[in-house]
């Protein structure tokens, strides 16, 4: 989990939920639940970097997160990403850590 967030944390360092907010970004957001979409937890396209404040602003609602979703993601990611909820593999552990690590090095 650490990982994931300062990766998130660096290639995102501005909160991107809302473009009025130009704070650094302090959390890694996820736009798609974890806890309800736990295939999607590691997943880069699954979050995004943001402030504290806009982060706890969005899990809270449910209309705003939708439209950042649409407004994040291309219709090719959005459909990649429901597949693998619905019916894709769990997350290899070393896998996601390999990806991350590499990521890390990008940012």
């Amino acid at each position: 989990n650490g990982l994931f967030s300062r990766v998130i944390r660096l290639r995102d360092e501005v909160c991107q939920i809302q473009m009025s907010c130009y704070r650094r970004a302090t959390d890694a957001a996820h736009l798609f639940p974890k806890g309800s979409h736990p295939r999607l937890r590691w997943d880069l396209r699954n979050a995004a970097g943001a402030c504290r404040d806009c982060h706890t602003f969005i899990d809270s609602h449910k209309a705003e997160r939708e439209a950042f979703i649409k407004s994040r993601l291309n219709v090719h990611d959005w459909e990649d990403l429901m597949r693998i909820h619905l019916s894709g593999p769990s997350p290899d552990r070393e896998e996601v850590r390999a990806t991350l690590t590499a990521a890390l090095r990008r940012f």
